[in-house]
């Protein structure tokens, strides 16, 4: 299992790599918010899954998240996207991320096993396969820079600029989860007044990220004056479903 990686407050802030910073959370991260940042990286290359079962099985991986579908029916979804994906030919990173996605890591291994694989460790391997509680997000990501280099049909490019255009927006979505671990979480009680969180119910729950000014405004005129909160709100980068900030406002796990 690889180690929580160091850095510090300036490099999680500049990351342009979700690699290093989700390795960096390792143990704060909880399965939520892996699977939703597993969920967000899908979303981002939406075209990529021209199945609908695979877009499906990325839906049942965020209703899972968040509660609302038991294991059976996001696994459910999984093998329908899994019977198409065997038959794809080409351009399957998209559909390799909706798998991922909905899929759980493996069971941990034993003892002769983990011997097996120091002295001859197979080159396919991922996070998921080592049973990583960090895999969906990892190996999801990795897809999903793929999938984005494949919509810009440049899939046989090394190392791609819709590549690295990619990490370093699902970067941004890292920070836009998990916000900044290196300070505490700010309390919210005195401004959480009941417009403030139905709004950020709204925001939740229709995926409308359009209204995060707004979310600002009205979070500043019940009393806030945390100038994380405010702008994060503001700020022009991309949001997805757990938002540290609308996570903390719904009392939701802000990790």
């Amino acid at each position: 299992m690889p180690r929580k990686a160091r850095m510090t407050e300036a490099e999680w802030l500049a990351g342009t790599d979700p690699e290093p910073m989700l390795q960096h959370v390792r143990g704060k991260a909880g399965d939520r918010k892996v699977r939703l940042f597993a969920v967000a990286c899908c979303r981002r290359v939406w075209p990529s899954l021209e199945h609908e079962e695979f877009r499906d099985a990325v839906r049942k991986a965020e209703s899972f998240a968040d509660g609302h579908v038991d294991r059976a029916e996001m696994l459910e979804a999984h093998e329908k996207a899994r019977a198409i994906f065997i038959t794809l030919r080409g351009g399957d990173n998209g559909p390799c991320g909706a798998l991922t996605s909905s899929c759980f890591p493996a069971p941990p291994k034993s003892i002769f096993e983990r011997i097996a694989d120091a002295l001859d460790e197979p080159w396919w391997e991922d996070e998921l396969d080592k049973g990583d509680p960090l895999g969906p997000a990892l190996v999801t990501a990795r897809h999903a820079q793929r999938a984005a280099a494949e919509l810009a049909g440049l899939k046989h490019v090394s190392d791609p600029p819709a590549e690295i255009a990619e990490r370093l927006e699902q970067a941004v979505l890292v920070r836009c989860l998990f916000g900044n671990p290196f300070r505490a979480r700010p309390e919210c009680g005195v401004c959480l007044t009941s417009e403030v969180k139905a709004l950020a119910e709204s925001i939740y729950a229709e995926r409308a990220f359009d209204r995060m000014r707004l979310l600002a405004d009205t979070l500043e005129a019940s009393g806030c004056t945390n100038a994380d909160v405010i702008e994060h709100c503001r700020s022009d980068r991309a949001h997805a479903r757990g938002c540290w900030v609308v996570d903390l406002l719904l009392g939701r796990d802000s990790r």
